[in-house]
């Protein structure tokens, strides 16, 4: 059985054409918001190293996050987290079926799986592949028992204070939070990520939590003073962090939700539009020559060298145009692996990948998994069009425009364990359900 629009039953929920009863405290409320915490907490890649070591400098490293390889407490997070989601999806589809949107992720999980075989190394790209359909799995989760502004409140729950440690951390233990001296950021002599891995993170985790804060306050607290000073600390690692990117896609997001309260019919328009366009973006970038305009901003004609790297794309892209070289399987250290290659034009630079998700997923899944991704990231952008979610899919919408920005500079969509690719799915499948009492309402109606 599928459902299209199936969601979770509520315990404040009347049956269909049932008399409401008069207390509607839902009381699963906390588990699910812990559940969305724990989640959140892990992909927005918070506190990858608990020993709070200063860390070594980068070295050339495959796949995802290095750091997170010898962290112990932050891999058994994310086995509980796949544990909690596999129980979660499997008593989903034994109460109410399959999911119409879910059953459409299903081949592109298995083809994900399936790109293993064709890796260089079969064994090891296998477990990046099981870790990104988890990924699928926990976003399936989340959108079955966290709606949207719930979620939304759980993102702004993490990111307040991670960010707020990582201020203090900032006067007291700067070496902590900055990386890379040679790259000094807004008033800090190296880039400031904070407890984050990476200051893009910070700067995009910041930026969505500021929209929420903005247009969704209740979602994170009732307490006006609190926050605006939320607010504050949110901005102010935004603007720490100095990432171009994030700065400018909240501006745009920001505008773009004004504008649509201001002229409501135009809205199905303007989402639209700035959907399209960031999405063209985030593909069309490494194709451009922008340098004369990033310089003007203060930025690298070469965008800290990614245009150097970007135009040996083609030629490894020409090797395997359709399937590419396997989830994974393109940045292995091994002598003879293909990535020694694109290495041996730099000297002093080993990139872990081509910072840039749709040419990433083109260069480790071909063309067959762009397609997948871009189906996907295009539906999840459209969100905004269910209006049963109510201001939350403007804001999810939004957040996913952040990400997209993002991810023209960076590998964030498509990446296994990031808060990127969980709200990537996640956006998708809540884009075709119904919660809470509109749903109950609806249900009414239909058996009226």
């Amino acid at each position: 059985m599928i459902a299209a629009t199936a969601s979770p039953p509520r315990a404040s929920e009347p049956a269909a054409g049932a008399v409401a009863a008069p207390v509607s405290i839902d009381r699963w409320h906390t588990a699910r918001l812990a559940f969305a915490v724990l989640a959140m907490f892990l992909a927005t890649s918070a506190f990858y190293n608990f020993s709070f070591q200063v860390r070594p400098p980068k070295e050339a490293g495959v796949l995802g996050n290095d750091e997170s390889r010898s962290d112990v407490v932050n891999m058994l997070g994310w086995i509980l987290l796949y544990g909690i989601s596999g129980v979660t999806v499997l008593w989903s589809l034994w109460r109410q079926g399959l999911e119409l949107r879910l059953a459409l992720l299903i081949p592109f999980a298995l083809y994900i799986l399936a790109s293993a075989t064709w890796s260089y190394e079969p064994a090891q790209s296998l477990i990046f592949c099981v870790m990104l359909v988890a990924n699928i799995v926990v976003a399936d989760a989340l959108a079955t028992q966290v709606p949207p502004a719930l979620l939304l409140g759980a993102l702004t729950r993490v990111v307040v204070p991670c960010v707020a440690f990582s201020l203090v951390l900032l006067v007291v233990q700067p070496e902590l939070v900055t990386t890379e001296p040679d790259r000094p950021g807004l008033f800090t002599s190296g880039e400031f990520n904070g407890v984050f891995s990476h200051k893009i993170h910070m700067g995009i985790n910041a930026a969505s939590a500021i929209l929420v804060l903005l247009f969704q306050p209740d979602s994170f607290s009732r307490s006006r003073r609190l926050r605006w000073i939320s607010l504050l600390i949110c901005t102010a690692g935004l603007v720490l962090a100095n990432s171009a990117s994030a700065i400018l896609a909240l501006v745009v997001s920001v505008a773009l939700i004004v504008a649509v309260k201001a002229a409501p019919r135009l809205r199905g328009t303007l989402f639209l539009a700035i959907g399209l366009i960031t999405l063209l973006f985030s593909v069309l970038l490494p194709h451009i020559d922008l340098g004369s305009v990033t310089g003007l901003v203060g930025r690298s004609s070469t965008l800290t060298g990614r245009g150097d790297f970007w135009a040996l794309a083609p030629g490894y892209i020409a090797k395997h145009p359709w399937i590419g070289f396997g989830y994974g399987g393109f940045f292995q250290r091994d002598a003879y692996s293909q990535v020694w290659d694109l290495w041996s034009y730099f000297e002093y630079f080993f990139t872990p990948n081509f910072h840039n998700s749709a040419l990433d997923t083109l260069i480790l899944l071909g063309y067959i998994g762009l397609a997948g991704y871009l189906i996907v990231l295009a539906t999840g952008l459209w969100i905004s069009a269910n209006r049963s979610l109510g201001s939350s899919a403007d804001i999810l919408a939004c957040i996913l425009i952040l990400f997209t920005a993002s991810s023209a500079t960076d590998f964030q969509f498509m990446r296994h364990n990031c808060l990127a690719t969980i709200l990537l799915f996640y956006t998708f499948l809540v884009g075709g359900r119904v919660y809470g009492a509109r749903r109950a309402d609806r249900s009414a109606r239909a058996g009226a």
